[in-house]
């Protein structure tokens, strides 16, 4: 599928031919519904009608054959004499011959024939007859299949055009692209009954076989089932020795000459006073009647579809090679790029980018948690995230008096990019910047707050002495208003520019990553306004992210510095402390959402007697992710504060990650 969709890229097609799709369901059982989720994903479509038709054709054909069952009665006519048991297909596609016998069906549309010679290999050893065409100037027939009966090669046809006219000579031609893989087929039974001796000794002997132009099946005996390491050998052995490139002999001995020379006969053939023998030099030696490869290097690759018991002591195998081999490696490939791309998503989108949103916390650079894993180069995220807090705090102490009654919306846009280059010869550097749109207001959610603590048995502490929904931040010190809002205010915040180095990966699966991330912080929003300091703050930060099974971990730390503040400047502290923890949780019935819980914390960021100022703040963060897009995630958390009064009573926190994954 990957080389169609490539093939329609490059012809600007956006439809795919439905007879991928079909070959698809048909040959490998791969969902019809699961291919259509991937093709729209690309972007692709195919034909419905077209898809149908090929259903469709398949179960006339499936009827056409059974058509010859014993119940048909059948007029036959001697034409020509001869012994009709020339089989010339081993060196000829096609011929001109003769028509020596023909019965014809009493419905009229379906013809048994014998021919002076033909090209259509009799259905023996396991092998399928061929299929093809019949033809002269009165008629066309289509061979659906070729049996033995009573010494005589017979061709099992439908009358397609024309009248049935058998006095005449006919051109006779097999389907060659069927013969093409039934060739490869063969000589892969061949080849795995060998490797199967060799894994497991001479106990080992077949019961069975069948192959045709998509799949071959292979019984043998053994008294245990095959693990998935042993199988995996099985492929590994069989593709070395293919890339051999064995010529495959063919001898045609005596019985006794066979039997000196160490050929194997499969199980339950007869044979006459001369044999045919597959010689695949240092690998295989078999009696076998039926059509090979020339070289064993045509066949490409074998894999095993499937392997199980079918009776005590009887196993069966069932595998494909060559380009449907090779279809089914790719198709695999892409499900798991697929499966380990929204993997992956995952854990970029596993951290919850969660700010400390107390209205004069959120002023400075304090970084939230970000993973231990730096964006892949030429990767691009984009996120909007809206962090809504509903402060309602009074507290006096000594000579300072701080009231926050109001809401606060912080709406940022974050984006992330890993760079193709390497940044003075590091490679695994991404880069980013955080825009945010702060507002302050009275809002709305004093009264959900409200009845939400009345439903929990909740205290709402200092909710009840404040009017709901207005807007009142204010700070005094020392019987002077330092700062005081009253009114809505709607700014942009403080700029945040970001980078990160890769530090290590200790497995390929990014399941143990750690990064150093650091941050400046530009003064482009309005202290006065609560919308920033008015410095540059600087951060720098170590993250950690390991994953085991259904869980992931992310936790780090780090170090604010903090510059000149136009707001509270002797009262800011330098140097603040940062840590945080969070953990994340894939239900495996839910491969669309993710569980989280998250803990953020901070050493004071003023030198105050307040306790909403001065002291260590930490909060805790619950919620999860939906993914609704192929790419695209909702993250939804609600914060509330374990140290009192050191963050706001209550916040909500949305985003909506999008990420686009070269």
């Amino acid at each position: 599928m990957k080389i169609e969709v490539e093939k329609a890229e490059s012809e600007n097609k956006t439809e795919i031919d439905a007879s991928v799709v079909f070959k698809l369901g048909d040959t490998f059982g791969f969902p019809r519904d699961l291919t259509e989720v991937i093709l729209s994903d690309k972007g692709f479509t195919y034909s419905s009608e077209g898809y149908d038709k090929l259903m469709n054709s398949q179960k006339e054909q499936a009827r056409g054959a059974q058509k010859f069952g014993h119940d048909a009665k059948w007029e036959f006519v001697n034409y020509n004499q001869g012994s009709g048991d020339t089989f010339i297909g081993f060196n000829e596609f096609c011929a001109k011959t003769k028509v020596l016998r023909a019965g014809i069906s009493d419905e009229g549309d379906r013809a048994k024939i014998v021919l002076e010679k033909s090209p259509f290999y009799a259905e023996s050893g396991g092998q399928i007859g061929d299929s093809g065409t019949i033809s002269n100037a009165n008629m066309k027939l289509t061979v659906y299949d070729t049996k033995k009966e009573e010494g005589q090669i017979v061709h099992y046809c439908e009358l397609i055009e024309g009248n049935f006219n058998f006095d005449k000579e006919v051109d006779v031609e097999i389907d060659q692209e069927k013969r093409f893989y039934i060739r490869k087929n063969h000589t892969s039974v061949h080849l795995l009954q060998a490797e199967l001796k060799k894994m497991f000794g001479e106990n080992v002997q077949q019961s069975g076989s069948y192959v045709d132009h998509e799949r071959f099946r292979f019984d043998f005996t053994l008294n245990k089932g095959l693990t998935s390491e042993q199988i995996k050998e099985i492929e590994s052995n069989l593709f070395l020795q293919i890339n051999k490139s064995e010529e495959v002999i063919i001898h045609e001995k005596s019985l006794e000459e066979a039997k000196k020379m160490g050929a194997i006969a499969p199980f339950g053939e007869k044979y006459g006073d001369v044999v045919r023998i597959i010689d695949i030099p240092n690998l295989s030696m078999e009696f076998c009647g039926g059509t090979h490869v020339d070289n064993i290097s045509e066949i490409g690759m074998i894999k095993i579809i499937s392997e199980g018991s079918i009776a005590s002591g009887i196993r069966r195998i069932e595998g494909i090679c060559s380009k449907n081999a090779f279809d089914l490696f790719l198709i695999q490939d892409y499900t798991i790029n697929k499966i380990s791309t929204s993997l992956k998503t995952k854990k970029n989108l596993a951290d919850v980018v969660v700010v400390q949103a107390n209205p004069l916390i959120q002023l400075h650079g304090l970084p939230p948690l970000e993973k231990g894993i730096v964006m892949k180069s030429g990767s691009t995220s984009a996120n909007v995230i809206l962090d809504i807090t509903s402060n309602s705090i009074s507290e006096i102490e000594q000579q300072e008096q701080i009231i926050l009654d109001g809401e606060t919306y912080r709406l940022n846009l974050m984006f992330r990019h890993g760079l193709t280059q390497p940044v003075f010869g590091m490679k695994g550097v991404e880069i980013g910047i955080d825009i945010p749109f702060v507002s302050h207001r009275g809002g709305t959610l004093d009264g959900f707050i409200r009845n939400w603590h009345d439903a929990f048995g909740l205290t709402n502490s200092e909710r009840d002495q404040f009017q709901d929904d207005q807007l009142h931040y204010q700070y005094r010190r020392n019987g002077a208003t330092a700062f005081r809002m009253l009114n809505t205010s709607n700014n942009i915040g403080d700029i945040r520019l970001s980078a990160a180095w890769q530090l290590a990966c200790r497995r390929a699966d990014e399941t143990d990553c750690s990064a150093l991330r650091a941050s400046l912080k530009l003064p482009s929003g309005k202290a006065k306004k609560l919308s920033g300091s008015g410095g540059l703050d600087f951060s720098l930060a170590h993250s950690t992210t390991r994953t085991y099974q259904r869980y992931t971990f992310n936790y780090g730390g780090g170090l604010l510095l903090n510059g000149r503040s136009d707001l509270f400047d002797e009262q800011q502290k330098a140097l603040v402390g940062f840590a945080n923890a969070g953990v994340n949780y894939q239900p495996g019935r839910f491969p669309w959402m993710v569980l989280k819980a998250q803990l953020d914390s901070h050493s004071a960021m003023y030198d105050s007697a307040l306790k909403n100022l001065g002291s260590d703040s930490v909060q805790i963060n619950i919620g999860g992710s939906v993914r609704f897009a192929n790419k695209m995630v909702l993250d939804i958390g609600v914060v509330e504060d374990l140290v009192t009064s050191t963050v706001p009573d209550v916040a909500f926190h949305f985003a909506l990650r999008m990420q686009h994954q070269q």
